[in-house]
């Protein structure tokens, strides 16, 4: 499977995962898995929606020459002048043929492409905020709000490399790929008329834009072939962050898994602060969780 896997730097050393405590997330964590969801189960009404560039009848011609002398380069070995020789003595021999094959092609093509985006599974993380006084997430107030339950819930700090690489080594038959999600204000367009190769890079492109009014999620996405929980090393979980309002049970519980399978990570409490629209952190020591049996 082609995926973009993003170079990391030193913005983006750490990704977060803002949750909710339910039981299927206390599990994951409890196992250190993590649950890659499928494209329709996100919650984004647009994913990986993109646009058919139009193409007019004075361009057909040309288009298809080009999409059949690529396939020939792509999947024969041609070279570029081979391949266009071939697709215009091909046109010449029977122009309506021709025209009718490739358009069959194309579309099937096309379709294939879009049914491989929606195979996809992901799971999404945020970045280190760039250009900000508070520089980590964990001051993100949206995404408390949006996906941490209100402070009622957690924010999971991982080492982004170490992430990547323990799923792709414990999960067998499994493609992981790492990639920024990009922001736009309009829709891109998508030719049909591409190599399949090249057609199936654009649409695992789309499945890495949203629209510019998501962009406070500075969301960074990991990318499988295959749907559900993937495992990943324990170590690659860094830092905890509790929020204020979790439930004094619930925050116990949470407590005495992190014990159990992360005594190196180190634990915070994410509060408000009462004289301005900020969010402070503080330490929380782990023995405040009592020991399943």
């Amino acid at each position: 499977m082609s995926i973009i896997v993003e170079r990391l730097n030193h913005h983006h050393t750490y990704s977060y995962k803002f949750q909710s405590l339910n039981i299927l997330n206390l599990a994951a964590i409890g196992a250190s898995d993590v649950w890659f969801s499928s494209m329709n189960e996100l919650n984004d009404p647009f994913e990986g929606l993109s646009k058919i560039e139009e193409v007019d009848a004075d361009r057909a011609f040309s288009n298809s020459i080009g999409w059949y002398a690529q396939v020939l380069v792509d999947l024969k070995g041609y070279s570029s002048s081979e391949a266009i020789k071939e697709a215009q003595d091909k046109y010449h021999s029977d122009p309506p043929r021709f025209i009718e094959f490739v358009e069959e092609e194309v579309s099937k093509g096309y379709e294939g492409a879009k049914e491989f985006q929606q195979s996809l599974s992901v799971y999404s993380a945020s970045w280190d905020l760039k250009n900000s006084p508070l520089i980590s997430s964990v001051y993100n107030i949206l995404m408390w709000s949006h996906y941490g339950d209100g402070l009622k819930g957690y924010c999971l700090k991982f080492d982004t490399a170490l992430l990547l690489d323990s799923i792709k080594q414990l999960n067998l038959n499994c493609n992981v790929g790492l990639s920024p999600v990009k922001y736009t204000s309009s829709l891109s367009e998508i030719s049909k008329y591409q190599s399949p190769k090249s057609l199936l890079e654009s649409f695992v492109h789309k499945a890495l834009n949203k629209s510019e009014h998501w962009e406070y999620e500075r969301e960074v996405r990991f990318l499988s072939n295959k749907h559900g929980l993937h495992k990943f090393d324990s170590l690659a979980l860094k830092e905890v962050y509790i929020g204020s309002k979790m439930p004094k049970q619930h925050r116990e519980l949470l407590l005495s898994v992190l014990a159990r399978v992360y005594s190196h990570v180190k634990v915070f409490e994410v509060g408000f602060d009462a004289s301005a629209y900020n969010l402070v952190v503080k330490d929380l020591p782990m023995t405040l969780g009592f020991k399943l049996t």
